[in-house]
This record gives structure tokens, C-alpha cells and sequence, in this order.
């Protein structure tokens, strides 16, 4: 009797110890080719999604945040280099390594603390794993606030 009773509390305490985790659908590799659509400029972006809000071809010179975001497809894990450049100067570059993207938007910032000079000559260039995907040239503009008189 003794020895049922113990069989009957291991077979308890073992059910007890069990337990399962539903880790959902696993994706399938990434097949194809990368798709990647045009670099956007923004002064804001879905905090979530990071699709352009507020897209813009220019600055104005005391912008507090300047968005890029890039629409990606089927790309494997890798690297994204955002430079900013002004003119001839040496870049500004961002650098992120990202896992698998299915389709899904990638996205960097710049926050200038000292506002941004006026001018003409200001471009972006996104590269992805050594090649450039896409370029954008853009403005900046003096203040976008008004003086109090």
C-alpha cells in the first residue's frame, strides 16, 4: 500500500513540475531579393511603426529632431549606415545592426543642440551592408520661429 501511495505522489509532483511554452509561428527564412523604397525626411515619425508622419524636403535651421526613415522588404540581417553630410564635410554617420526584416520601416534621427546653418547643400545616404540603397539631398531654411515684436 505504502509503495502505491508513493508512485502516486511522484506521478502528482511530476505533473506538477511540467509545463509548456508556445513560442508562436516561427518565420520562414527570407527568400529573394531585398526590396528597399526612397529614403523620407521628417520632422516626425510613428513612435511604433516608424513610418513618416510629417515628411519634408527641407529644414528649418532650429529643428529639434531630423528624421530618415526607409521602407525595407526581405532583407537579411545587417548593417544600415545613415550618413548626413553638409556640402563636402565629413559625414555625420549612424550605424545599426538590424535582424531579419520582413517589411517593416527602418528609421535614424539627428537632435542638433546648436540649430543646423542655413543652406542648400545638405544630403543623406543610406547604405546597407557596404552599398548605398538610396540618397536624398535636402535644404535647411532659417528659424521656423517668428520674432515677438
Amino acid at each position: 500500500m505504502r509503495a502505491i501511495l508513493l508512485l502516486f505522489l511522484a506521478a502528482v509532483a511530476a505533473s506538477a513540475c511540467q509545463f509548456s511554452v508556445n513560442v508562436g509561428k516561427v518565420p520562414p527564412p527570407i527568400q529573394g531579393n531585398p526590396e528597399f523604397g526612397d529614403v523620407v525626411l521628417a520632422t516626425e515619425i510613428d513612435s511604433y511603426t516608424k513610418e513618416p508622419i510629417t515628411e519634408v524636403l527641407e529644414f528649418a535651421s532650429d529643428v529639434e529632431t531630423m528624421y530618415a526613415t526607409i521602407h525595407v522588404r526581405n532583407a537579411k540581417a545587417g548593417e544600415f549606415r545613415f550618413n548626413w553630410r553638409n556640402g563636402s564635410d565629413e559625414p555625420t554617420g549612424i550605424v545599426m545592426t538590424t535582424p531579419d526584416i520582413y517589411d517593416s520601416w527602418v528609421s535614424t534621427w539627428i537632435e542638433p543642440t546648436d540649430g543646423v546653418p542655413p543652406g542648400d547643400d545638405y544630403s543623406l545616404e543610406v547604405i546597407y551592408n557596404g552599398k548605398v540603397i538610396s540618397t536624398v539631398s535636402f535644404r535647411v531654411t532659417g528659424s521656423s520661429r517668428r520674432d515677438a515684436t
